[in-house]
């Protein structure tokens, strides 16, 4: 909200909208976290100099706004709801299947564009496309039309193998499943004594293996040990299990 994020995120009729991940949190906080701590200890090593390193989760949410900032500074206009390329302004979307399933369509680029409405069979929307975002009203009336005559399967199959930045809005459930991330190995099935274990390992693309180390422990194994971490002796421990 702070970061202005919010102010331009949503629909016309209905104002800001929650997102199901957390922007400040991870892309403001957590990821310039690791980005700085990996800077300081590069320099460390290479200069033998340590830094302070100060982490703000509405600096990091402020930055995530790169392509509407330099507008917002250096003029009287900030952006609103559905009047950019991102935000619902566009072709760009969320559309909904004859079966109220979801289709995401970003085919901002000309080259995708031009592909969608040929996959659609109406390569005279693309025009249209090229239109200032306050100008494609009836273009997303048509895309919704369209998208809106046949199912999630029909469409998932149709644009399977065509490359236009149309995708199915897949559950999380469907995501875990999904070949992408079983093949790229960010998703692993471990056998555990409480049975299979699912988990998402490291997105990184690097060269060493992604080898699963530690699954997680049983619910209250590591109880005893934490407690006297923290100065409970194994009277009070043994006293706590008993009154429990």
């Amino acid at each position: 909200a702070l970061s202005g994020v919010a102010s331009y995120s949503g629909r016309i009729d209905e104002g800001p909208r929650l997102s199901g991940v957390q922007i400040a949190d991870i892309a403001g906080g957590s990821h310039p976290a690791v980005i700085g701590i990996l800077a300081a200890l590069y320099e460390r090593v290479t200069t033998e100099t340590g830094r302070h390193i100060d982490i703000s989760m509405s600096n990091g949410a402020l930055a995530l706004n790169a392509l509407t900032l330099s507008v917002a500074a250096h003029s009287s206009k900030s952006p609103s709801y559905g009047d950019t390329f991102l935000n619902s302004g566009t072709l760009y979307d969320y559309y909904q299947t004859a079966d109220q399933r979801w289709l995401s369509i970003g085919s901002l680029e000309p080259q995708f564009a031009r592909r969608l409405f040929e996959t659609l069979g109406h390569p005279e929307w693309f025009k249209e496309s090229l239109k200032p975002p306050t100008q494609q009203s009836d273009l997303k009336q048509n895309l919704a039309k369209e998208i809106a005559s046949k199912s999630f399967e029909v469409w998932r199959n149709i644009f399977a193998k065509i490359d236009c930045c149309v995708e199915p809005v897949l559950t999380l459930k469907e995501a875990l499943d999904h070949p992408l991330f079983i093949n790229s190995g960010v998703v692993e099935r471990v056998e555990h004594e409480q049975g299979e274990l699912i988990y998402i390992a490291s997105p990184l693309c690097v060269s060493f293996p992604k080898i699963a180390t530690d699954i997680g422990h049983r619910l209250g194994q590591d109880t005893d040990e934490v407690l006297s971490a923290l100065g409970i002796s194994q009277t009070k421990l043994t006293e706590l299990k008993e009154a429990k």
